[in-house]
């Protein structure tokens, strides 16, 4: 669990409520904030809390000046806003030398429509149901608990998806790192660059492109599609449905129940089959085709200029 909350020496700088109707239209852009969201106590009512600590209440309010932080409510949407000069190459310089920390915290009805973004900052977001879209640079993001459909674009971010159900969720991520557990989902999109990327216990259609990094699946359900390009790839579980990996210039590790049905497919320049399956096919140093126990679902292991092994779990 996260402990993003605001610590109690915080100084609340602006403390507002809005009446909204469900779902409820959340829009926060604040360069170098800590963004929290949670379910507040009404399902009519926003309530926003705008703090900073390790300062004094004076200086507090005049960060939030410079910064020119706010917020406001058109039609529908609540926005929590920083509109500092984003062109000044001196504002940018001040905000990065910044030595405390400007937190935004929000309490919502639990049906959102939400469109984060904070450059520099951090987003921890929980327990809500909707939309959310999430972009942040050079910091951390969490979302924990999400239902609906999810968008998350990072830069040089450690991104956290932790426990998620619903329609889609769709995660960029270049440089930092990208780990997803506990989801159920109709379909999933992970693009990863330079970020290493660990999934686990994920039910759905699913499909993972990452260049120059590590990738880890375990216990996935559902379609898989995944390619890496210069960097290693594992698989351990059971895949009961048309699995197809790639790596291009780096090594495949495959591990599954010795007693696995497949329809199995092994081509590259090293492939290599253990003993311990039973096996009826083709076999050669380059290719296996062929009946992996009793057969079943396609399972196609493409390693150009690398290796593929399939080993017992």
């Amino acid at each position: 669990m996260s402990h993003s909350a605001p610590p109690q020496d915080a100084v609340s700088v602006i403390a507002q409520e809005f009446l909204v109707d469900e779902p409820c239209s959340v829009a926060v852009d604040v360069p170098y904030a800590h963004v929290r969201m949670r379910p507040g106590p009404a399902n009519d009512r926003v309530e926003v809390e705008i703090s900073v600590s390790g300062c004094s209440s004076d200086r507090a309010e005049d960060i939030l000046n410079r910064m020119q932080v706010g917020t406001q409510q058109m039609k529908d949407t609540v926005s929590v806003y920083g509109n500092g000069d984003q062109s000044d190459a001196v504002w940018w310089r001040w905000i990065r030398q910044l030595d405390v920390t400007v937190h935004v915290d929000l309490r919502l009805p639990p049906h959102v429509e939400a469109d984060v973004h904070v450059p520099g900052g951090q987003i921890d977001i929980a327990d809500l149901q909707g939309h959310v879209d999430l972009k942040v640079m050079g910091g951390t993001c969490l979302a924990e608990n999400l239902e609906g459909t999810l968008d998350v674009r990072a830069e040089s971010s450690d991104v956290t998806i932790d426990g998620f159900s619903g329609e889609q969720v769709i995660a960029r991520v270049a440089v930092g790192s990208l780990t997803v557990d506990d989801v159920t989902v109709n379909t999933m999109t992970l693009r990863s660059v330079a970020a290493p990327l660990s999934i686990t216990n994920v039910e759905g259609s699913t499909s993972v492109t990452a260049n120059s990094t590590s990738v880890e699946i375990q216990t996935l359900e559902g379609p898989l599609t995944a390619r890496s390009q210069g960097g290693d790839l594992s698989y351990t579980g059971t895949p009961t449905h048309e699995t197809e990996l790639t790596v291009v210039g780096s090594t495949l590790s495959l591990r599954l129940p010795s007693d696995h049905d497949a329809d199995l497919t092994m081509i590259g320049d090293t492939v290599a089959l253990d003993e311990a399956f039973s096996f009826e096919g083709d076999r050669t140093d380059h290719e296996i085709t062929g009946l992996l126990n009793e057969g079943g679902p396609p399972l196609t292991l493409h390693t150009p200029g690398g290796t593929a092994r399939c080993r017992p779990s």
